[in-house]
């Protein structure tokens, strides 16, 4: 796209929330006229009169609604043997391969995939020797009995990795022009495509996302006290932070001020006189839109790369669309 419009020109602006958070805020990119498609949304090109809309088609925006918990529970249950059951019927008989990182989200998916028979299971952890993940993970694959793998960080090889051929191409086909790649697994799992660890058939399913699903990233001091104020203050300090240089200071206020507007929007009120759940259900939405794609499902894109299938369960759209309805205090 860059080779067939010509050298376009640099958003300066947009370089400084690269730098800050790691991806470009909102629709923008690093180039000025090259915007890119939003999680949720289609782009409609009508071919007999040469125009293109664009239209919202999901978006992740949390109403509470006060139930029974033990009710709760048990839709909750239900609800991630479907996600599973979905999982099960994609992966079609191949080998499925659950990256363990010790926490209770890869865990999770791991203990239901067994308590759902499948037939063909293999687990990985990787790391420095030693770490608390991999010692937990080796832990659980044992405890519910499927092969598990550690993968050693290779550490003195980083430098030659990164500056490899294939390392630039995953970039490339990676970054969309708007986000730093995810390089989070790119080590451990280029080892195990080289050294054929895993079937290269096999489906990747990883428990990613499923802390800020149920609730994880919203501090619980915000369900007695919270404000506009206090809520994009939170997104500035927490999400942009890579670098602290006070260059970059003018970049943050320019963040705020547009969440401030986007929180306006969102309430359609005014935010002196939101309530708290309205203000952390504001901030769970933002995340799924900017935070969660660019800095944490952007992984996915990995697998791609490296010929892997993959499904995220905990992005299934039943989950979402229940925990979008649990009180904040449940969560």
């Amino acid at each position: 796209l860059i080779d067939l419009i010509g050298a376009p020109k640099i958003l300066w602006g947009s370089v400084a929330e690269y730098l800050l958070s790691g991806y470009v805020h909102g629709e923008k990119t690093l180039y000025k006229n090259v915007t890119s498609l939003q999680p949720g949304f289609f782009l409609l090109a009508n071919r007999r009169y040469g125009s293109i809309s664009q239209s919202q088609y999901f978006s992740y925006r949390p109403a509470p609604v006060y139930r029974n918990r033990k009710s709760l529970i048990q839709e909750f249950d239900d609800l991630i043997d479907l996600a599973i059951k979905r999982t099960i019927s994609y992966a079609n008989g191949r080998p499925i391969v659950v990256p363990l990182s010790g926490g209770l989200d890869s865990r999770l998916v791991l203990a239901k995939l067994k308590q759902h028979k499948y037939p063909e299971l293999y687990s990985f952890t990787y790391g420095l020797s030693g770490n608390h993940e991999a010692m937990m993970g080796q832990w659980v694959a044992k405890k519910l009995d499927v092969p598990w793998r550690f993968i050693r960080s290779r550490t003195r090889g980083l430098r030659n990795l990164y500056n490899t051929a294939h390392r630039r191409a995953y970039a490339d086909y990676a970054d969309g022009r708007q986000i730093v790649p995810s390089y989070v697994e790119y080590e451990p799992l280029s080892y195990v495509v080289e050294q054929e660890i895993f079937p290269l058939d096999s489906v990747i399913v990883n428990g990613q996302s499923g802390d800020f699903l149920f609730g994880g990233h919203v501090p619980a001091t915000w369900a007695k006290m919270c404000s506009a104020e206090i809520v994009c203050d939170f997104i500035v300090a927490k999400h942009c932070n890579h670098w602290l240089t006070s260059d970059l200071d003018p970049t943050r206020e320019k963040i705020k001020s547009a969440l401030h507007e986007r929180l306006d929007g969102f309430l359609n009120s005014d935010p002196s006189k939101a309530d708290p759940s309205q203000l952390m259900a504001f901030y769970e939405g933002w995340e799924a839109q900017e935070r969660q794609p660019k800095a944490a499902i952007s992984n996915q894109r990995l697998y791609d790369f490296l010929g892997f299938a993959w499904t995220l369960p905990f992005w299934d759209s039943e989950l979402m669309s229940f925990w979008s309805q649990v009180p904040y205090e449940l969560k």
